[in-house]
């Protein structure tokens, strides 16, 4: 019995090894994206999101290498976006929708001790506005149209980062997500929860572009206790710090966009 038992600890300490080697080396593999000049600046911004996303990265090591790639990021909107100064709306995210499906009227909003760069903050946080649909058969299409109802980008910007192929077996709160770069606020505008996703990063998108399908993708939003919808979040860069900002004057500024 002892030998068995000692066999299984040696088994057990060689595949944690590999492990550590395959992290490291998917590391090395994007970062070495990410150092890349000659790649767009948004599957830059991608492949270090999926470091932080998946704590490979110290915390200093994960402030640093933020700061390059949004640095390369608002140099390359510069360029690759022509700004309109007399676009001053967003488009609502939520096709066919508006406002008055805002959770709670927008009293959802949250920050608690979010903070982008740590982990595990204590307390309730949702810095972010769930927006609800008709779909109470859970079919992610819409009850009165019998199709899925599109989710929009409410502003110009570049794809910096996606996931696509969310199964219930993940652990990934947002499933199927999608962040986009808005230069006119500096932010970082994220959509998650969605079924089919459009987008990839480094993908420019104009305000009202669908990027993606209402979906129930995402560890809570896919048991039945959840009701289907889009949460939606914005994050002000200021200093280098992504920081919360609550978009609920913005959401209700917004322009209003009926399906075809």
């Amino acid at each position: 019995m002892k030998i068995f038992l000692f066999l299984i600890l040696i088994n057990t300490l060689i595949f944690s090894q590999e492990l550590s080697y395959s992290k490291q080396f998917l590391k090395d593999s994007l970062l070495a994206i990410v150092i890349n000049d000659t790649i767009n600046p948004g599957e830059k911004f991608h492949a270090y999101y999926l470091m932080h996303r998946d704590t490979m990265l110290t915390q200093a090591e994960d402030m640093e290498l933020f700061w390059d790639v949004w640095k390369d990021l608002k140099e390359a909107s510069d360029t690759l976006l022509v700004k309109d100064s007399a676009v001053n709306k967003w488009v609502f995210p939520v096709e066919g929708y508006g406002t008055g499906d805002i959770g709670g009227g927008g009293t959802g909003y949250i920050t608690g001790e979010y903070d982008y760069f740590k982990k595990g903050a204590k307390g309730f946080i949702h810095p972010a506005h769930d927006i609800f649909v008709r779909d109470r058969n859970q079919d992610n299409l819409d009850d009165r149209t019998g199709k899925p109802v599109y989710i929009l980008s409410v502003n110009d910007g570049i794809v910096i980062t996606v996931n696509t192929g969310w199964t219930p077996q993940s652990t990934l709160k947002g499933g199927n997500y999608i962040y986009i770069y808005d230069p006119y606020m500096d932010a970082m505008v994220y959509y998650a929860h969605n079924d089919s996703v459009f987008v990839k990063p480094g993908d420019l998108v104009k305000r009202g572009d669908k990027i993606a399908t209402m979906g129930r993708t995402g560890l809570n939003a896919y048991p039945k206790r959840s009701p289907t919808h889009l949460h939606f979040m914005t994050l002000k860069i200021e200093n280098g710090y992504p920081r919360p900002y609550n978009p609920l004057p913005e959401l209700k500024d917004s322009e209003f966009r009926m399906p075809e």
